[in-house]
């Protein structure tokens, strides 16, 4: 399975990793199809990331 070039570095992942809901997280985001991980694409695309992003796009903060 192909992993997130920025899996270890992600402060959500420390947080996910805490909780057992973070291995649904995990497996769909960082070690499954990341490239639909929205923190990715505002990492690639030079942007600041809100730590209360959600890899899915959702805000943890509404």
């Amino acid at each position: 399975m192909v992993t997130c070039e920025n899996f270890k570095d992600c402060p959500l992942y420390k947080e996910f990793k805490l909780q057992k809901l973070a291995n649904m997280w995990v497996r769909e985001y960082c070690k499954g199809n990341f490239l639909k991980c929205k923190r990715r694409q505002l990492k690639l695309s030079g942007k600041d990331i809100p730590l209360t992003l959600l890899p899915n796009g959702q805000n943890l903060i509404s």
